[in-house]
């Protein structure tokens, strides 16, 4: 290489420096953690928190999730921690412009210095944070320090502040079970931190996101905002909004270009006005050229998620920068019309198309987020779109979501209700709290607007319904105060942000909420719960939970559920082996933080089924066993409700219903919770069941008194279909159907029609069932050109009642595979069976490391043959799948 062509490359690359933003990282395993005095002194890792980095050093010598280390650990919480790191800064980063350093998660409460200087301060775990540190940096080495406070005393002393000087904001207590810490109301953090029901307390401290050094001479693009706008069934305008940071106090000129794909669709020299704190927003009506043909974004059972690259540059006399993302084109609505004799409809349409919302509440996957891996995440959403799932609300005691989950949701076709970060609490309504969740929601909104996947805003979780409801005694008092703080906060701050930062996005101002009547209402409703308006939360934790008619007609049940016990594997990596004997033993029950939650298990367990004899590791699984299937049967007997309950009673006007999200996907630790997917992502017997109940094809046989009532459901837009109807009644000890009915029905698009109506003692007594302890119901629908089949099936009596239910004898015939190697490794298993089979179960033996589902689960046997398949993320041998594959049914309980 000759020395003209080495000055030539070094000419270029000095060029490239000297024209582009730059970032530097700062993170990694280079930082050291200290406490107050000084007694420990650790090696840190960034992104990450105190807990974690007390854990790799050893000095957390077991898993924080272990038995009752979550009071064990407690001193970590209660200790002051600095983090602090050297680093180096070369003369491309000096000879900038401009300079800064970009926190994008400190949690919570900091000092920041460079070089022993303070630069800042932070108070807010859901905002990035900026500081100019140009003049406070030196060519060569440099120091960073961010010394936290403990999240605990910083909470407490801005309580006994605002007690002192104002009034008390509740609330002042935590249920004893949940085992939590007070306050966190008056600090922007995670609210779960503080424990929750199914959760518990780690108020951490830490750099939980990137910490940055950005250097330009102009500006960049922090943001892009961008509406989709159809004007026919082929033509979308855009309108896009670019947020800068400019270095500058004044207006500067810049050439703009935005590029769809690679196709230039917009390209214009402006003039940038920057306003005093340096920021620069640019709206910019963007047509698309009509030879670009554009596919419509759907959710997961509408469509297509066909998504395309944006890409926005800008071009100074000094700087190039650009931004990219992806984008979907879809219109939202949320049609609130009204009812006769009272209400309003509450559902979405989706590109012109109804739409039924089928989902779960998401909850924080891991109280230490850095620990959560994208695969994991990964795997919860595709668990979701596996069951057939079109929406999750991302519920308000959590975080908001890395950009890769709403990534995800966007290429899956997972629409996401999103809460802001409030939850069962009042607030703080000072001047800096406000400012503080000012900043926090405007960089929210502006970070995640751009997703298709982003269906609507709430305000909180359940406060309006804690006002209305009078969840604390303080309200008596001071309720006056609250609402109008209430207003402030969710209307005044919020509601305001979100109309600025998304004018076509959808907000309600809570969860559960009456949506267009609540504003009629001032705002506050005295009863947000109405079934007629908006959407509710419903729980009902009584014995006969298995009964459909104990479920509320509402317009929209975006919680509600059960709890069960999860797998004997996942509480034997927290609990101590000689421990997993009894379900209620204290190591288990100290896991449980839901008030009387192991009671109501037990309660739903026993008015049903008959109880496992007690003692032992097998026998704790036998009681685990049979609280998944108290969950998903209540689980079902609601959600088939839901699915089923399209039409409008004539008497209140309730009905009509067109969502149900469940409490919840997801586990926070391994506890007894309302999840569907273990922690760890094991599928609990009910996330099986949800697969069933979200389908767009799904069958519904049901009592309404004494008539037996069969209901189809289809959630799809291909016109009218004949189906085949079969009904057959069994007796348990029979292979052989007492009864075969078999009709030819009509099918419709999106709609529940009534497809079968008989007096129920007359079908049984068509099948010589002299006795409905002796008999079940299956119903099966299909359609074989198409493809199509749904079946289910109908309970006459308690199981505890069932006579002549025995063990099946079930044998695996055959094990083959792997037959399909994208994105899974397939296998196909084949079951025999001697007699009817109820909740038959496949698992692995307790020791196997075999991940992965099957396509079904805790199902009815009532034919010879089963074909299954297996799904996995690795290879495994056949042989060793067969010799660890487990099978457990009703029968097999060793019962009372």
């Amino acid at each position: 290489m000759t020395i003209n062509l080495i000055l030539s490359l070094f000419a270029i690359i000095t060029f490239f420096d000297t024209i582009f933003a730059i970032t530097v990282s700062l993170n990694g395993n280079d930082w050291y953690a200290t406490n107050q005095n000084k007694s420990l002194r650790v090696v840190a890792k960034v992104p990450g928190s105190v807990y974690t980095d007390l854990m790799r050093n050893n000095v957390l010598k077991e898993d924080p999730y272990y038995g009752t280390n979550d009071f064990n650990y407690k001193w970590v919480a209660f200790d002051n921690w600095t983090y602090d790191k050297t680093f180096n800064v070369d003369e491309t980063i000096i000879n900038k412009k401009g300079v800064y350093l970009v926190c994008h998660g400190l949690d919570t409460v900091s000092k920041i210095y460079i070089n022993q200087v303070m630069i800042g301060t932070t108070d807010n775990m859901f905002v990035r944070y900026k500081f100019d540190i140009k003049r406070h940096l030196r060519l060569g080495q440099n120091t960073i320090t961010v010394s936290f406070e403990s999240a605990l005393t910083y909470a407490k002393r801005l309580h006994d502040q605002h007690v002192r000087d104002r009034y008390i904001v509740p609330p002042e207590t935590t249920p004893f079970a949940q085992r939590g810490d007070l306050h966190g109301n008056y600090i922007r953090k995670m609210q779960s931190s503080f424990s929750w029901d199914w959760g518990p307390s780690f108020p951490t401290q830490g750099i939980w996101k990137d910490i940055v050094i950005e250097a330009y001479d102009s500006a960049i693009i922090r943001d892009i905002k961008v509406d989709t706008i159809p004007i026919n069934s082929n033509r979308w305008h855009l309108n896009i909004t670019l947020h800068l940071e400019s270095i500058y106090n004044t207006s500067f000129d810049g050439l703009v270009q935005i590029f769809l794909y690679n196709t230039e669709l917009f390209r214009s020299r402006i003039s940038f006005v920057v306003v005093s704190d340096g920021s620069v927003t640019l709206s910019l009506p963007v047509p698309i050229n009509e030879s670009i043909v554009i596919h419509e974004w759907y959710p997961n059972g509408m469509g297509s998620q066909m998504l395309y690259n944006l890409r926005a540059i800008v071009t100074t006399n000094e700087d190039i920068v650009h931004k990219d993302i992806r984008i979907g084109f879809r219109k939202i609505e949320l049609i609130q019309d009204p009812i006769q004799p009272r209400g309003l409809t509450f559902y979405f349409k989706v590109n012109g198309k109804p739409m039924y919302a089928k989902g779960s509440n998401w909850i924080p996957a891991h109280v230490f987020p850095e620990l959560l891996t994208t695969e994991y995440i990964r795997n919860l959403l595709q668990s979701v779109r596996e069951a057939n799932m079109n929406m999750l609300r991302v519920w308000g005691g959590g975080i908001y979501e890395d950009n890769e989950f709403y990534q995800m949701a966007d290429e899956m076709g997972i629409f996401i209700w999103h809460d802001f970060m409030f939850a069962c609490a009042l607030y703080p309504v000072t001047n800096d709290f406000l400012n503080s969740v000012a900043i926090e929601i405007t960089q929210q909104v502006r970070r995640l607007q751009h997703h298709p996947s982003i269906a609507l805003w709430a305000g909180n979780n359940e406060n309006e319904a804690a006002l209305a409801q009078f969840w604390w005694p303080e309200i008596l008092v001071n309720g006056k105060i609250y609402k109008k703080d209430y207003l402030t906060l969710y209307v005044n701050v919020i509601r305001e942000i979100v109309i600025r930062e998304d004018n076509s996005g959808i907000y309600l101002t809570s969860s559960p909420s009456n949506g267009l009547e609540t504003i009629r209402n001032g705002w506050l409703s005295n009863s947000p719960q109405d079934n007629a308006f908006g959407d509710v939360h419903f729980y009902y934790y009584h014995s006969d939970a298995w009964d459909w008619t104990r479920y509320p007609n509402t317009r929209f049940s975006s919680e509600y559920g059960f709890q069960s016990f999860p797998s004997v594997k996942s509480l034997s990596k927290v609990v101590n082996i000689s421990d997993l004997r009894y379900p209620l033993s204290d190591a288990i029950s100290i896991r449980q933080h839901h008030t009387n939650g192991n009671n109501e298990i037990y309660y739903l367990i026993e008015k049903n089924m008959k109880l496992p004899v007690a003692g032992g590791i097998d026998r704790l699984a036998d009681y685990i066993y049979l609280s998944q299937i108290a969950q998903s049967m209540s689980l079902k007997a609601e959600t088939e409700f839901y699915r089923r309950n399209r039409n409008i009673s004539t008497f209140n006007g309730e009905g009509f219903t067109m969502g149900a999200l469940y409490w919840q996907l997801n586990d926070i630790w391994q506890t007894p919770s309302w999840s569907s997917i273990e922690f760890g992502g094991k599928w609990k017997m009910a996330h099986y069941f949800v697969k069933t109940m979200f389908d767009n094809l799904l069958v519904v046989p049901y009592e309404d008194k004494d008539v037996l009532k069969v209901t189809l459901i289809r959630d799809d837009y291909s016109g009218d279909i004949p189906m085949n109807l079969k009904i057959k009644v069994f007796k348990w000890s029979s292979l052989t159907p007492l009864l075969v009915i078999n009709n030819i029905v009509m099918s419709r698009s999106m709609s529940a029609l009534m497809i079968y109506e008989n007096k129920t003692s007359e079908v049984l007594r068509a099948a010589n069932c002299v006795d409905r302890n002796q008999c079940v119901i299956e119903v099966t629908v299909d359609n074989q050109q198409n493809n199509w089949q749904t079946n289910n099936f109908l309970l006459l009596s308690p199981l505890k009642d069932a006579f002549g239910l025995k063990d099946p004898k079930i044998r695996i015939i055959q094990v083959s595979g792997p037959h399909n190697y994208t994105p899974d490794y397939v296998y196909d298993i084949v079951l025999h069976t001697e007699n009817i089979a109820l909740f038959v179960w496949l698992d692995f033996t307790l020791d196997s490391d075999i991940l992965g589902e099957f396509s079904e689960n805790g199902f009815l046997l009532s034919n010879e043959k089963k074909f299954i398949r297996f799904y996995s993320k690795n290879p495994i041998e056949v042989d060793k799948l067969k010799s660890q594959l487990i099978i457990k049914t009703l029968a097999n309980v060793k019962t009372q």
